[in-house]
């Protein structure tokens, strides 16, 4: 379950910290992206981040192979979008 207490500033706190330190392998976005700001980042690692700049720790989103934690993408999905961001699928060519 993602916090309700996660706000938009929070949320923005994550998006710079990606900026800064890059997005890690494991965690590139896979089907869906947040709009913070213009710039696109991965729904998951955003709230995992952003829950570490309003409670003090990350959360662990699910893992490839459906092994539940903290939340899944839905769950990350539906909270940006109530916090007002966009989110959108990633429409990859390969």
């Amino acid at each position: 379950m993602i916090p309700e207490n996660i706000t938009q500033d929070h949320i923005r706190q994550a998006a710079r910290r990606i900026d800064d330190e890059g997005v890690p392998n494991r965690r590139k976005p896979r089907k869906y992206e947040v709009i913070v700001d213009d710039i696109s980042y991965p729904i998951m690692l955003i709230v995992s981040w952003a829950n570490e700049f309003a409670n003090g720790y990350e959360l662990l989103g699910c893992e490839r192979g459906g092994r539940r934690r903290d939340f899944r993408p839905q769950d990350a999905k539906d909270f940006l979008r109530r916090k007002g961001f966009q989110v959108r699928q990633i429409n990859r060519v390969d």
